[in-house]
């Protein structure tokens, strides 16, 4: 029997509900949750919906911060005034799955999705026919089969995008609140650096100004309702013709989003049209960041031959094209 709690409370009453009662399941949206119930995917029978929480749905900013409350929907995310310049972010949101989802789905439930992989998002009977794999309890990785942990992919189409603008994490328990840096939030193996009696109450966003340049693309199958093969966020600062500050951002690259940390060091301070000469080594370092494995959807070549494709396209957008 499922027992859900419909909580319409404040943050600090809900963690505090989180720590008395555990084995208890966070739902929001229930885009990523119902579907791997269907399938059998989780094991809890007691949810605690926290999609009526008024407190996780704020816009706050000041001179420094553009704060984002996890209960937002994705659709209300694409009409917010204060995101005009995360041109990134808004292209992310955007392109989540179909506009039903997208009026459901939330940020916080986009950003904590489980890793998906097609030897584990199955049916239960399909399951049973093979040994359990490292996501199930196993010893074994059917994706990637020289693994030592787990690589199924993570999806997340803002992760990225934020993680571009330097975004931290807000997470708050009966401990207090504490921040956590985006891209740290994501462990390997497909963890995440979430507490049982944890809430994610928001992310903040760094302010930039107008000559903050950014653009999220992605390849996916369809054009709609289905996830990135892989995707690309871009965000830089251009300053008359100089780019100051860059930053690139993989996603399903593997089980977290990759940074390509080695890519600001090389870009940073060049001018726009002395890219194009140094652009083959930034692919060449981009790719070793797409991790080597395939499913039924495309090969590991081809992974890494769009991940070229996707950062060109996303530095065009910026307005540095590179033939």
């Amino acid at each position: 029997m499922v027992n859900v709690i419909n909580f319409k409370g404040s943050v600090k009453d809900a963690v505090q509900i989180l720590a008395d009662r555990q084995n208890m399941k966070i739902i929001a949206g229930g885009t990523d949750v119902l579907p791997q119930m269907n399938r059998g995917l989780i094991k809890e029978t007691s949810f605690f919906c926290i999609e009526d929480m008024t407190e996780l749905k704020q816009v706050n900013k000041d001179e420094i911060w553009l704060l984002l409350g996890a209960g937002l929907k994705l659709a209300e995310l694409c009409e917010i005034p204060e995101l005009k310049n995360y041109t990134s972010v808004l292209q992310a949101a955007r392109s989540v799955a179909t506009p039903q989802i997208r009026n459901q789905g939330t940020l916080g439930g986009n950003l904590l999705q489980e890793n998906r992989c097609m030897y584990y998002n199955q049916s239960i009977s399909w399951r049973r026919s093979i040994k359990k794999c490292f996501k199930n309890g196993g010893d074994r990785c059917y994706q990637y089969k020289n693994s030592r942990e787990c690589v199924a992919l993570f999806q997340s189409d803002l992760a990225p995008a934020l993680m571009s603008f330097d975004a931290r994490a807000i997470l708050e328990s009966t401990e207090g609140r504490r921040e956590v840096e985006l891209e740290k939030l994501y462990l390997p193996g497909g963890r995440k650096d979430v507490h049982p009696d944890e809430i994610l109450v928001g992310i903040k966003i760094p302010f930039v100004s107008d000559n903050y340049k950014s653009a999220y693309v992605r390849k996916a199958l369809r054009g709609s309702f289905d996830f990135p093969i892989v995707s690309c966020a871009v965000a830089a600062i251009i300053q008359e013709g100089i780019i100051e500050d860059i930053n690139i951002v993989f996603g399903s690259a593997g089980p977290f989003p990759k940074v390509v940390k080695e890519a600001k060091d090389m870009i940073a301070g060049k001018t726009v049209d002395r890219l194009e000469e140094i652009m083959p080594d930034i692919m060449r370092v981009s790719r070793k960041h797409i991790a080597p494995f395939r499913d039924t959807r495309c090969d590991s070549f081809s992974r890494r031959v769009f991940a070229d494709e996707l950062l060109q396209s996303a530095m065009s957008k910026l307005g540095i094209n590179i033939r």
